[in-house]
């Protein structure tokens, strides 16, 4: 369960970064979270890795294979790097649709493991 007031918090942070007035805890900071049993350096490195869903078919190992790529990056502008890059495997088909949904995953995620992360600068 998420505390309410880090729920907010979180929904702050999206708000505030969008316009680019939060410069706390971007997606790109080194703040590790585990969701589903992997670990994720940072929220960079989750959102871009969910690119490539573990889907039965026969590029299934390309994908696996890049996924983790992009988990292992050295940075959040690597993983990104490699997430945009279109000569990996196909992205999933319904990424357009779900990818909000991805983002706030991996800030509730992140918030979860770390909800005090913020209070000296409130």
């Amino acid at each position: 369960e998420i505390p309410v007031n880090c729920w907010k918090k979180a929904e702050e942070l999206v708000l505030e970064s969008h316009y680019g007035r939060l410069g706390l805890l971007p997606s790109s900071s080194y703040v590790p979270f585990v969701v589903g049993g992997t670990e994720y350096p940072t929220t960079d490195h989750y959102y871009q890795s969910s690119k490539y869903p573990d889907i039965k078919d026969d590029r299934r190992e390309e994908r696996l294979e890049y996924k983790r790529r992009i988990i292992e990056a050295r940075t959040a502008a690597k993983a990104t790097q490699l997430g945009q890059s279109r000569s990996g495997p196909p992205i999933a088909p319904n990424w357009d649709a779900i990818r909000d949904e991805y983002m706030m995953m991996g800030i509730r995620a992140k918030f979860t493991l770390h909800h005090g992360v913020n209070r000296h600068h409130e």
